[in-house]
């Protein structure tokens, strides 16, 4: 009799195989699908290249009017695809080339006319009308046409700043250079954040300083002529650019505004107190510790976008806010109004990389400068004045906002600077911090996402060289990065207060922490421990030959063997002492160099050591009781390191340059030194590694900003031009 609930093996077979008939069945339907799909994408993609090609076609044709064209190309952006040609710029760019060359100018100029009475029935062929308009040499006709498109635009069409600086670019290649700046003033401050919009102006403002102020590198380059009167009118964009009064204005007028309601003055009191309060604690300064000059303006800009009765919203633009409230006040001046709320809509507080040198003195009409968000790798060209440039060592980092007024980015009353280095350890805690809002709001809605970065305050990523190469984040993004930088501003000028206090963090060969000790060990048998220690290959003395015992001097405790860069490093530094202290010529050492790791001295009852650090205390202690002394000596620390000290593998040489000879010596074997901040690789190696040349090019980003601090000080500063030639990292981490 057959068991219950067992079933036949005929049966699981037969199962077995209708389980596979359907997934193949199933994998051939998806199959077929993907190619059906492909096909149709396949036939799509070639409707649309012979849709494209017939209108470069009839364009060339002399039979067809340009009416006919026209009406083909409106026929044509009917369909999805051909519109996205025909509205991409790259390619109406190619197809505007193709149509000038094969028809000619006087032809490609009407048809371009044809295409623009279209303007009302089909905007989108505007972008072919402008550049067969430009192509043909018709400047005047791509120029009305831009402006008929820009008149019809509303302020929030995304394409419409495109257009604007479309315009903009048609005025400059006229000649007409202070009409495009004009264009330039009204639609930057139509769309602030526009990019484009940014980059014309940037090179338009360049160009009038270069006529201003006439440059030799710039008498080669092709321009159209400015007149006078264009010139003129260009010089009055660039004051404008330059003028920080509207800022100056609004700032009296909001701290009046302020202090004539008791309720915002007694918050502004408490905030500001708190936020000075906050940089204290995260900068651990003392009560006499004074606080950088920097910090109070900072977070008086920082409150306008807070109020006493702030709902905890995220949107800065409303009322609860300072400049809301100043903004809505029915006494405030409508400029000032419009002002406010551009401030509290667009500020961006971030951490700016300065590109480029800035102005060359107060004395040059600055006309702007290109800075780099570190954090959320953004642009911005902003007009940062002159006193807040001066003296700025290269790639230096300022931290605080950034806000667009009258169009213009403006920096606010002040700006923290940080090194290179350290803007590396803010930006990582930034990212940090943005990364836990993230997940935290993430959490709260029900949304899965990742997990926040881990703590790299040790090694953070190079950003400095990485907002170079990466892309910038998503606008969402960005903005959400920005608002959490802001909300720990007081953090991160606590982080600047704090490292410009803290000492340099020295180090011996051994990598121990410096501490300069003076021990005595009691000891019956001085002598007696001394012949025990010379037994020890560490131990070396300057006894001569044929002295005896009780004249024995002391002892030097030798550390690790010296490589071939250190020794020869350390020569050369001898021999630049031994020049500036008149001692003569220095007799080269025989046999291979070990560095100093401490001194022993014998007395009466006693030993007397010298050392630099806890663990070499506590290793030569157990030496010396091995030989016989006593193993709990008297301490006496002190602060003067005079013993070994390992080069610094970050912040190298401080930016100054030493002695030629020594100077020259130490460039010759440093590229092949392991360096820890490489990842222990050496430059040479690291300048051919591309994750590895990152880090280089970070380094020697340092280098150059602390050989302009060192500049700025008086001091030689170090080479690292020829330090880059030497690794071929003159152009950078590209190359």
């Amino acid at each position: 009799m057959e068991k219950l609930g067992v079933v036949s093996p005929l049966v699981t077979k037969k199962s077995e195989r209708r389980r596979q008939k359907r997934r193949q069945d199933h994998q051939g339907a998806r199959i077929e699908v993907r190619k059906q799909r492909q096909r149709a994408v396949a036939d799509a993609v070639e409707a649309t290249r012979s849709a494209v090609r017939e209108l470069a076609d009839v364009a060339a044709s002399e039979a067809v009017s340009p009416e006919t064209f026209a009406d083909q190309v409106v026929e044509v952006l009917r369909d999805d695809l051909c519109a996205k040609v025909l509205t991409n710029d790259d390619l109406v760019s190619d197809l505007s080339e193709e149509i000038v060359e094969r028809s000619g100018a006087e032809r490609a100029a009407a048809l371009a006319e044809a295409l623009a009475g279209r303007l009302s029935e089909e905007s989108r062929v505007a972008r072919l009308a402008i550049s067969i308009s430009e192509d043909a040499g018709d400047l005047t006709q791509a120029g009305r046409i831009t402006e008929v498109v820009l008149g019809a635009a509303a302020d929030d069409d995304a394409d419409a700043g495109d257009f604007a600086a479309e315009l903009a670019q048609i005025r400059m290649a006229g000649g007409e250079l202070g009409d495009a700046l004009e264009v330039l003033d009204v639609n930057c401050t139509r769309w602030p954040g526009h990019d484009e919009l940014q980059s014309v102006r940037a090179r338009a403002l360049a160009w009038t300083v270069s006529l201003i102020w006439p440059d030799d590198r710039l008498a080669s380059m092709s321009r159209p002529e400015v007149s006078a009167e264009q010139l003129e009118k260009a010089r009055s964009f660039l004051d404008r650019f330059n003028d920080r009064s509207l800022l100056y204005r609004l700032r009296t007028a909001v701290e009046e505004f302020m202090a004539r309601d008791s309720v915002l003055r007694e918050w502004r009191e408490q905030e500001m107190a708190a936020f000075l309060s906050e940089v204290r604690q995260a900068g651990s300064l003392g009560p006499f510790d004074e606080m950088s000059s920097e910090a109070g303006p900072l977070a008086a800009e920082y409150l306008w976008l807070g109020g006493p009765d702030d709902p905890d919203t995220e949107d800065l633009a409303d009322g609860f806010t300072v400049l809301g409230r100043f903004a809505g006040a029915p006494d405030t001046a409508p400029a000032l109004a419009d002002t406010a709320r551009s401030w509290y809509r667009h500020v961006r507080y971030g951490l700016w990389q300065v590109a480029g040198e800035g102005p060359a003195s107060t004395d040059m009409p600055a006309a702007g400068v290109w800075v780099a968000d570190l954090v959320t790798r953004r642009l911005v060209y902003a007009a940062i004045p002159a006193e807040q440039l001066k003296g700025l060592p290269r790639w230096s980092v300022l931290a605080g906002p950034l806000a667009p007024l009258g169009g213009v980015w403006r920096s606010g009353e002040s700006l923290v600077v940080l090194d290179p280095a350290l803007a590396d350890r803010a930006t990582e805690a930034a990212l940090r911090v943005a990364d836990e809002v993230v997940f935290g709001l993430a959490r709260e809605h029900g949304i899965k996402a990742p997990r926040p970065r881990p703590d790299r305050s040790e090694r953070p990523r190079p950003h400095g060289v990485l907002v170079d190469v990466l892309d910038a984040m998503d606008s969402y993004q960005a903005d959400l990065t920005a608002k959490v930088l802001g909300g720990s501003l007081s953090n991160l000028v606590g982080m600047v207060e704090e490292a410009g206090r803290r000492l340099p963090a020295l180090s011996n060969t051994d990598g121990d922490p410096i501490e300069l000790i003076s021990a005595v060990f009691p000891a019956d048998d001085p002598a007696e421990v001394r012949r025990k220690l010379l037994t020890d290959e560490d131990f070396d003395s300057d006894d001569r030959p044929g002295e005896p015992d009780e004249v024995a001097g002391q002892l030097t405790w030798l550390g690790r063997q010296m490589s071939e860069a250190e020794s020869a490093n350390s020569l050369a530094q001898l021999h630049a002492e031994a020049r500036k202290r008149g001692w003569g010529p220095i007799e080269p050492p025989v046999g291979p160099r070990r560095w100093l790791r401490g001194t022993v001295v014998f007395e009466a009852g006693a030993i007397r050591v010298e050392v630099n650090s806890r663990q070499r205390l506590q290793a030569l202690s157990a030496k010396l009781s091995w030989a016989g002394a006593q193993a709990k000596p008297t301490v006496r620390s002190r602060i003067d390191p005079s013993m070994d000290l390992a080069l610094p593998g970050g912040r190298l040489r401080g930016g100054r340059a030493g002695d030629p000879e020594a100077e020259e010596t130490w460039r010759q074997h440093w590229p092949d030194e392991k360096v820890p901040a490489l990842d222990n690789a050496t430059p040479r190696a690291a300048a051919k590694a591309p994750r590895k040349r990152v880090l280089l090019e970070s380094l020697l980003r340092q280098f150059e900003h602390d050989a302009d601090s060192a500049a700025n000080e008086g001091e030689q500063p170090l080479d690292v031009d020829q330090l880059r030639a030497d690794l071929g990292m003159q152009d950078g981490v590209l190359g």
